[in-house]
């Protein structure tokens, strides 16, 4: 899992990531803390991309899927951070289908039976409903992914960030969706909390229970009088929001029952409107071996 953020401010942007990604081993969670999920696309570039969900498409690394965006970028530049997102949109896609063909066919079988079923009656007919949309959820879980790519074109030098995530239940290429502000990705409930005082699980833990007389907009009203207004920022308070918010999400994450599914090393990198992608904070290579040779 991953926390992960793009803040937007007129001077530029801020990307921030922790490095944790979990992988499964005979069975098991296993947890790996030196994984980067923040690049630069190309060299010398205005544009960066955040990850989030899977750390690759099989054998096929972001890595080498952000390399070949960079070098199609230096050939022919994109006329817009949104014209820049879509082409994104189309390699991510290609890879995502390619790599997933299997289990998204799967999954948009079980989608449309369940979807055209009767109600089951019979307690074996139960049985089977629940177990093929529990096979959908697990599909859906296993290989949802996101990224989020921002930067600027050097005609208007105007910062834009847009949001991409392929889901098994797409049947094409989907549309980026341009973030206003700021956006957090992956484990965001412990940032919800900080800052907006509660997230979707109490909302609806509150407007379930019995107690609670009202309905949703009430509610919503309620909790706006306690949540944290943020002001406008520059680009440098703009790093410490995200490094802060990246930072309690790490640390609620140690300090609690939960899976360490959140960790390592942050990661923050920043494309202001008058440079190129520069690293605030950026392992090296030895990092894994830095964490147990100080």
């Amino acid at each position: 899992m991953t926390i992960a953020c793009c803040y937007v401010v007129p001077e530029g942007i801020v990307l921030g990531s922790d490095s944790t990604i979990t992988t499964e081993v005979d069975n098991a969670l296993h947890y790996l803390n030196h994984n980067q999920k923040i690049f630069e696309v190309g060299a010398d570039s205005t544009f960066g991309i955040v990850t989030w969900g899977l750390t690759s498409f099989g054998n096929v690394s972001y890595r080498s899927l952000i390399a070949l965006l960079g070098d199609r970028f230096r050939t022919a530049a994109p006329q817009s951070v949104l014209d820049a997102a879509n082409i994104w949109s189309s390699i991510a896609w290609s890879a995502y289908r390619a790599c997933f063909a299997e289990k998204i066919d799967r999954y948009q079988q079980l989608e449309t039976s369940i979807r055209n079923r009767a109600e089951p009656v019979p307690e074996t007919e139960k049985k089977a409903d629940d177990a093929e949309r529990d096979e959908l959820n697990k599909i859906y879980n296993e290989i949802r992914c996101g990224f989020c790519l921002a930067g600027y074109v050097v005609r208007d030098r105007m910062p834009h960030a847009y949001e991409i995530e392929l889901t098994p239940n797409l049947r094409s290429q989907p549309f980026p969706s341009e973030i206003n502000k700021v956006k957090h990705f992956g484990r965001d409930s412990i940032v919800s909390r900080i800052i907006g005082a509660f997230d979707g699980d109490i909302k609806r833990a509150i407007l379930a229970s019995n107690y609670w007389k009202g309905d949703s907009d009430d509610l919503d009203n309620l909790l706006a009088t306690v949540k944290l207004e943020r002001p406008d920022m520059t680009i440098r308070d703009a790093i410490d929001y995200v490094h802060f918010t990246i930072y309690s999400t790490v640390k609620a994450t140690k300090f609690s029952t939960r899976d360490k599914d959140c960790g390592g090393p942050i990661e923050l990198a920043v494309i202001t409107t008058d440079r190129n992608f520069r690293w605030v904070r950026h392992k090296g290579w030895d990092s894994a071996i830095s964490d147990w040779n100080p």
